[in-house]
């Protein structure tokens, strides 16, 4: 950016700077010695005073150094925040390498994300050697404080950028117990007393460490006043519980939904997912907001978010005379909760849970995962643990795992090779499990269209009548999800002699992972372990022969990741083939990459061997391998 521009763009009131902030940028370490990132935070911290009486102030200070030429701006998240607390910027200046000074508070913003505001400061792209500090303020409405009933805090102390020096200071009554996760790259916690006051000062701090040593990217500081988990989830049954609510239209969908229907909770559970929008909210943001809407206002919004939809489908679930808790957990978009230090800001996400009937475990259901089928939850909560929210306690659980035949594809078809060499198929798919929840989801809102569309890019020499398409309905979850087509293909042989036909050319592509030559990272192989089937029945005409010579050989490979089949049978004029792939393991570590390649090249070079020589009865037979 040019001076013109720079100052064109900047607020030009000068402003100077903490002796302490010129001191960190005098020793800022050198471009060479930071050799992976364009800017370094030179210090980040945190200072958090909580009352006697609840109300919390929060002070974020920050100093970003910029090492190298980067993106064209700079984002700083200050973070989510609710209706009872205000935020002040107390200084944001940009100090260019030559050492002028500007005042970027103006460039502070506001945005709205329903019940919480995201604030954020933002500065422009700098040459080496600039560097932004700024500070801001979060206080508590003294009429509605925070934390009156316990004191919770989450500090993303290290996210992304090096951090050369890192501290966080907590000053709260003596009387309140502080339990942290004594987190990684910090020293140990030093406590002391606030001389003529009956208050104590934690603190946490990254140790010196020299210049030419890497700084940490990645920490979170957790500290908690909570008692235990049983206080947290009496928190949360105390926030939620005006939202359990009812009226006519509410108890008269749950009569209807359930008449004759032997398995009541999934009935209910399968209207919620079909009709109730899902909406991002403030606590898969890792914003302070938990109460959820009331059940009647996401039921007449008919959307909502994670613990909105669910405490509809609670309470829907307990007018049909069920028992249902909320469970909350952190799904796989945040990290595993530590169960040492009791806190609800841990949690970013918030299912259902049903008791079995014997008593052993529970029933789970995710409200967001619109037209997901309840055999088979979200692949990113599977396995997660989660804290049930019961009448008088908490309870930790660990959300079960899909196998492989929990989510099925399945293509099936009769194919025929007419006499005239043209070949026709009735074809029909059928899904399961996590690949049928994206179907349903996306059928509901597109159509056929888009499905028969991406079949004719992959097999352009197919001709497919799209008014044929016939689709089960996509919003029914009692009924399974298929797709039945017809295609055919015009001169799939010539007539008069003999000729090599492709087995799998009617039917739709089979994918193959894409990250198997990627440096480093686990290797995503499916969302969630998977079997794959193709089933394909031929007929051919009786002007064409098919010899027993002529046919593929059978082929299989297992591993411990999964097994795969290639199987062929000729009966007279009919072949049956059928290939099998099952994924038992839905991400491998990069060590396996080599054994994980030679078992997909495996399966590769058997699709391409799925050929067969069909002969013209008359023309000279010739033997042909696969």
């Amino acid at each position: 950016m040019s001076p013109a521009l720079l100052l064109c763009w900047l607020v030009t009131a000068s402003t100077s700077l903490p002796p302490e902030v010129e001191n960190l940028i005098d020793a800022a370490p050198q471009p060479g010695q930071r050799p992976d990132t364009a800017v370094t935070w030179l210090f980040h911290g945190r200072e958090v005073v909580v009352e006697a009486n609840g109300v919390v102030t929060r002070r974020e200070h920050g100093l970003l150094y910029v090492l190298r030429e980067g993106p064209a701006s700079y984002h700083v998240d200050l973070g989510y925040f609710g209706a009872d607390q205000s935020v002040t910027v107390t200084r944001a200046v940009l100090r260019l390498p030559e050492g002028q000074r500007y005042d970027l508070s103006g460039y502070f913003s506001q945005h709205n994300q329903g019940d919480v505001v995201q604030c954020a400061l933002s500065f422009p792209a700098q040459r080496p050697g600039a560097a932004f500090d700024f500070e801001a303020v979060v206080k508590d409405d003294p009429q509605r404080p925070s934390a009156a009933g316990g004191f919770e805090d989450r500090f993303r102390a290290l996210d992304g950028a090096p951090v050369e020096k890192c501290r966080y200071t907590l000053f709260a009554p003596g009387s309140l117990l502080v339990k942290d996760n004594d987190p990684a790259d910090f020293g140990p916690r030093i406590d002391s007393a606030v001389p003529r006051q009956a208050i104590r000062k934690y603190e946490f701090e990254t140790p010196d460490r020299p210049a030419d040593r890497p700084p940490p990217t990645w920490s979170t500081i957790l500290v908690t006043t909570r008692r235990d988990w049983n206080e947290v989830a009496a928190h949360y049954r105390a926030l939620a519980a005006a939202s359990y609510d009812q009226h006519k239209a509410l108890s008269a969908a749950v009569a209807r939904e359930t008449q004759g229907k032997a398995d009541a909770a999934r009935a209910l559970y399968n209207y919620v997912v079909s009709r109730i929008r899902y909406d991002l909210g403030p606590l898969e943001r890792g914003a302070p907001s938990v109460v959820p809407h009331s059940a009647t206002e996401t039921f007449d919004l008919g959307r909502g978010d994670c613990k909105d939809s669910a405490t509809l489908l609670i309470e829907m679930l307990r007018l049909a005379g069920i028992t249902a808790w909320p469970a909350l957990l952190s799904d796989l978009d945040g990290p595993e909760v530590n169960e040492k230090v009791p806190m609800l800001a841990q949690f970013n996400h918030l299912v259902v849970a049903v008791p079995q009937p014997d008593g052993r475990g529970y029933r789970w259901f995710d409200t967001t995962w619109s037209f997901g089928p309840c055999e088979c939850l979200p692949p990113v909560i599977q396995g997660r643990r989660a804290l049930v929210v019961r009448e008088g306690d908490g309870q930790w659980r660990t959300l079960g795992r899909s196998t492989a035949a929990d989510s099925r594809i399945v293509r099936s078809g009769d194919v025929t090779l007419a006499a005239d060499g043209a070949l026709s198929a009735q074809m029909k798919v059928q899904w399961t499990g996590w690949p049928e929840q994206q179907l349903r989801d996306r059928f509901s809102r597109n159509g056929t269209k888009w499905f028969v569309t991406a079949l004719e890019r992959a097999r352009p020499l197919l001709d497919l009548a799209p008014n044929k398409a016939v689709l089960s309905k996509a919003d029914d979850l009692d009924q399974p999800l298929t797709l039945a087509f017809a295609v055919t293909r015009a001169e799939a042989v010539e007539r008069e002699r003999e000729t090599s036909l492709d087995l799998r050319a009617v039917a739709p592509p089979e994918p193959y992972p894409t990250d198997l030559d990627a440096p480093e990272g686990p290797i995503q192989l499916r969302e969630a372990p998977e079997e794959e089937e193709t089933d394909l029945r031929f007929h051919f005409a009786p002007n064409w022969q098919l010899n027993k010579e002529d046919v593929p050989r059978t082929v299989s490979k297992a591993a411990a990741f999964g097994e795969w089949s290639v199987t062929y049978s000729l009966h007279g004029d009919t072949l049956d083939y059928v290939r099998r792939v099952t994924v038992t393991r839905a991400e491998l570590g990069r060590e396996q990459a080599m054994a994980l390649r030679l078992w997909w090249r495996g399966l590769v070079a058997a699709d391409d061997a799925a050929r067969v020589i069909v002969h013209a009865r008359g023309a000279a037979a010739r033997v042909a391998g696969p």
